[in-house]
């Protein structure tokens, strides 16, 4: 090979080498190289053939990393109960004071409410509270003496109101309904029980047991799914039940010794027995458009009741039982065609007129005892088409 074209290829080689050491430099940002780097040679290799750096330079690393990422806002912790709607989901339990704070701004609560053996003498804080899912009990609290839940449209499990010995004053103000039992119990010092806007309980009404009660005012109350039961309320004087119209299960008032009226003006249908018993102080017991009585019809040891009136019942299911009203006068059963069941009239001493002119089978025993008025038997208003032997009282 001729000198001339060897020294043409070493300057070819040299130009060539030169222009990729620069273009190396370039990208590393930097017009010289760094102290041991060698021209030519692959950063990555060459990193691998050092040493490892110290860990302040790694620190800085991340630091930049994070510096260069976008915040991300976190989330503020929320209790897993709680929506932003105003829903508590879970079952609460108040005990005292500060237990209450759990339903601040708390609208609906989808779970049961227990207020129980507390000593709280009044509860005010919850006046927000719209809807119940669950049940609502307020039962054994010895001081509480104030409840107001005015907000509350809805329970929809069971109310239960029992031994709360200290309780005067009690309102629920906008109770539209209660989709289980209502049971108000044990309450002594209660002076009254007015409900005014509720329109339907699903399950049993027993008001029993409050021994300082003076009225019951349920007046939009216009069906009771289960039983109604006002039994023991020793000072009750008035029941107002104007709008009910159906009781499914029975009615049973017993043993309220002052009771002198019981409104059920618009009383249609009850489902099962009705037994009014031991209300001394009653004087008049009257449903006048009741039609049906799917059950036993039993009125006794009422000693002040003077007169019954039920002109518009038609059907009785079982016995008809009048005993032990030693001072009634009237009865009034006038519409009643059919008994599948006995009738039985004992011990009212001072009965002259039995107003019975629709009926014409019994379908059971007769065992009536009535007393002669004026040497004329007031039982002879009977329009029976059968024979019948009675026991006369003259």
């Amino acid at each position: 090979m001729k000198r001339s074209t060897l020294n043409g290829m070493k300057s070819a080689w040299f130009v060539r080498s030169v222009l990729l050491s620069s273009a190396w430099l370039v990208g590393c940002g930097s017009g010289l190289p760094e102290e041991g780097t060698r021209v030519g040679v692959d950063p990555a290799a060459q990193t691998e053939s050092r040493p490892a750096a110290s860990g302040v330079a790694d620190a800085d690393q991340t630091t930049l990393a994070a510096a260069e990422k976008p915040a991300v806002e976190e989330p503020s912790p929320v209790d897993p109960g709680v929506s932003t709607n105003g829903i508590l989901k879970q079952d609460v339990v108040i005990r005292a004071e500060a237990d209450l704070k759990i339903l601040a701004g708390i609208s609906i609560l989808d779970g049961s409410l227990t207020i129980s053996e507390s000593l709280l003498a009044e509860i005010e804080a919850l006046d927000h509270l719209v809807e119940i899912r669950g049940d609502l009990t307020i039962e054994k609290n010895l001081k509480l003496g104030k409840l107001s839940l005015n907000a509350l449209v809805k329970v929809m499990g069971e109310l239960k109101i029992e031994a709360n010995p200290a309780l005067g004053s009690l309102h629920l103000s906008g109770l539209l309904e209660v989709g289980g039992n209502l049971s108000i119990t044990g309450c002594p010092l209660l002076p009254a029980i007015d409900i005014e806007a509720l329109a339907r309980v699903s399950g049993n009404v027993d008001i029993s047991g409050n021994v300082g009660l003076g009225h019951i005012a349920l007046e939009a109350l216009a069906e009771v799914g289960g039983n109604l039961t006002i039994n023991g309320n020793q000072g009750l004087v008035s029941v107002a039940l104007k709008a009910l119209l159906k009781i499914h299960g029975s009615l049973a008032v017993g043993e309220n010794g002052a009771l002198i009226g019981i409104s059920l003006d618009a009383l249609v249908e009850i489902g099962g027995d009705v037994n009014i018993a031991g209300n001394h102080g009653l004087i008049n017991f009257q449903l006048p458009i009741l039609l049906s009585i799917h059950g036993s019809l039993s009125i006794r040891n009422n000693n002040g009741l003077h007169e019954i009136q039920l002109p518009g019942l038609i059907e009785v299911a079982a016995n008809v039982r009048i005993e032990a009203n030693v001072n009634l006068e009237i009865l009034g059963l006038d519409r009643l065609v059919h008994i599948p069941g006995d009738l039985v009239v004992h011990n009212c001493f001072h009965l002259r007129s039995v107003l019975m002119h629709a009926l014409h089978t019994i379908e059971g025993i007769v065992d009536v005892l009535v007393p002669c008025v004026n040497g004329n038997l007031g039982v002879n208003v009977l329009g029976f088409h059968f024979g019948l032997d009675l026991h006369l009282g003259c």
